[in-house]
């Protein structure tokens, strides 16, 4: 059963919104179109329904997802590496805690690098992108590239959900947002490292009322070793970037999470550990 976890500030969209503000109520349409000039010319009319209160947000752990489905297809994407031009661009990180992200050739087999993507829309012009769900990125030893079947010991992914909702200044819901932060951690070599197979974010709801537009974005800023050389830790930084519009308002949100091969999922902006490692004090030292 998930369980509630912490709110704050964040955000959250709708389906269709009655405008009760004024007198005129009507039911507004759904599947909102950017701001336009008829929105222009109905700002003027009511400023009230085109600005925004400070989002609300809150952020509720999920119960363990089976990792079958996700692990096949990191390991289809891993096989297709070798006919892919993108093996040549992967991004190799140095053992330590700070983030590397320029390529470099290494020969150590348990050395990370970053697979798959740095930056990926989840969300255009409020609807969520096509095939979100195959939409990851990973943080991988040297030796998954040519021999994925030596990694063992995938736990059961890790996911918590974020909800964010924005009302204008007559109460009402005009942007909902929910999206879930999923981890699939813990596989090793031979009992060394423990790294990340894949981390994503999903768009679970978007509703966004007329007049407003949602744009939402993940991107990778550092893939890097939180472990030692010889012991490997893998941890990945998700920053989820997205941007409300009127024609009053803009509002631009930044949300960073870092997870690990160690199950740790942190909501770096507030400091709030939403998942502590699977491990303990055993994990690297």
């Amino acid at each position: 059963m998930s369980k509630p976890l912490f709110g704050t500030a964040f955000l959250i969209l709708s389906l269709s919104v009655l405008h009760t503000g004024n007198s005129h109520a009507q039911t507004l349409p759904t599947n909102s179109p950017a701001p336009n000039l008829a929105h222009v010319k109905a700002a003027k009319i009511d400023e009230n329904y085109y600005q925004l209160a400070a989002p609300e947000t809150e952020v509720t752990v999920l119960d363990e997802l089976d990792n079958t489905e996700q692990l096949q297809s990191v390991q289809q994407y891993m096989e297709a590496l070798n006919l892919q031009d993108i093996k040549d661009s992967l991004v190799n990180v140095k053992p330590s805690q700070k983030p590397f992200m320029s390529p470099e050739v290494t020969d150590d087999p348990l050395s990370i690098f970053q697979a798959v993507l740095k930056i990926w829309d989840i969300v255009q012009a409020n609807k969520p992108v096509v095939n979100v769900q195959n939409k990851f990125t990973s943080a991988l030893p040297e030796i998954a590239k040519d021999h994925w079947e030596k990694l063992v010991g995938w736990k059961p992914e890790r996911a918590f959900s974020v909800h964010t909702t924005y009302h204008n200044l007559y109460q009402v819901k005009v942007v909902d947002l929910e999206y879930q932060v999923k981890l699939l951690y813990g596989g090793n070599v031979g009992g060394k490292g423990l790294y990340v197979a894949s981390a994503r974010v999903v768009p679970i709801n978007i509703n966004v009322s007329w007049g407003f537009s949602l744009d939402v974005n993940v991107n990778v800023p550092a893939v890097f070793n939180a472990g030692s050389a010889d012991n490997p830790l893998a941890a990945v930084q998700l920053d989820v970037n997205w941007t409300v519009k009127s024609v009053l308002k803009s509002d631009t949100t930044t949300e960073t999470y870092q997870v690990q091969g160690d199950g740790l999922m942190k909501d770096t902006k507030r400091g709030n550990v939403v998942f502590s490692s699977a491990y303990g004090n055993e994990t690297i030292n």
